[in-house]
């Protein structure tokens, strides 16, 4: 073996918390724990996995919720081989194992939600070229990690194409059809039933809550900003405003996320006409 190489061992403890595991220890402080029954659920041979999916093909009610290994040792370097009680045979890859275990603080990566104030913005918000995002895996991980740390970033140098956001979204998922559509433009309208389609004043708000499955992301494309006053945007921090008011006054945010109040939208657009009602708390 190369001596370069991490020389894996592998043992079997009865952790404090109850229940059997194996333990990997690659003799330079890494390593993870898996318990028994996790390790049998997750069984990749061809009976246990699909192959081309990766679908579990296990039948919850033949499950043996607690197995034990007669026998286990790590093979090849890299391979952790497990027989089973039942002369069933495992074998995991163990960097698979690794991105997988069950370390504390390590089950999975989390971001720490940021919050902002006004006097903090300046220096919290970020920005990213449209090109880089869509070029670049690197660059559209930093973009996906700044939204879900902060909930808000800047993509300059998008071009003046309508279709510029079907194609960011493109790269993360899929757009979700409103009855407005999957994009629409926000201009003013003369016989518009909807306030952003006016000339006038838009104060703060939380765009389609009148949707039980709300977009987790809106994207807004400014294509053309006008020479005149108005225009421009005003964001605030939802989650600073929400934890803000929980500790001046519990007993009003307690009533903004625990009564159900009617979100509705009425109207029409698109040719057609449409009329939304959902109950939910403000804050959920």
């Amino acid at each position: 073996m190369d001596g370069s190489r991490p020389r894996w061992t592998a043992v079997a403890v009865t952790p404090s918390a109850g229940g059997e595991e194996i333990r990997l220890d690659d003799g330079c402080g890494g390593g993870g724990r898996y318990p028994y029954a996790w390790l049998r659920n997750n069984c990749r041979c061809s009976s246990c996995a699909s192959g081309e999916t990766g679908f579990r093909k296990q039948v919850i009610r033949d499950f043996q919720f607690r197995p034990v290994p007669d026998r286990f040792e790590i093979i090849s370097d890299d391979v952790l081989y497990v027989k089973w009680d039942d002369s069933h045979v495992s074998t995991y890859d163990l960097q698979w194992l690794l991105e997988r275990n069950f370390n504390e603080g390590q089950e999975r990566r989390e971001y720490q939600q940021i919050k902002w104030t006004a006097e903090s913005f300046s220096t919290m918000l970020r920005s990213f070229k449209y090109e880089n995002v869509i070029k670049s895996d690197e660059v559209l991980l930093q973009w996906l990690e700044t939204l879900a740390i902060y909930g808000i970033s800047i993509i300059k140098s998008c071009g003046l194409e309508h279709d510029r956001i079907k194609e960011l979204a493109a790269r993360v998922a899929f757009l979700k059809r409103t009855h407005y559509g999957k994009t629409f433009r926000v201009e003013a309208k003369d016989d518009a039933t909807n306030l952003a389609y006016r000339s006038t004043y838009l104060q703060l708000h939380t765009d389609l809550p009148y949707y039980e499955y709300t977009p987790g992301v809106i994207l807004l494309h400014c294509i053309i900003q006008p020479e005149s006053s108005g225009g421009e945007n005003e964001v605030t921090d939802g989650l600073f405003v929400c934890e803000r008011l929980k500790e001046i006054n519990p007993n009003r945010y307690k009533a903004l996320s625990t009564i159900p109040v009617r979100w509705i939208d009425h109207g029409h657009d698109n040719g057609y006409n449409f009329h939304n009602i959902h109950h939910a708390p403000v804050i959920w």
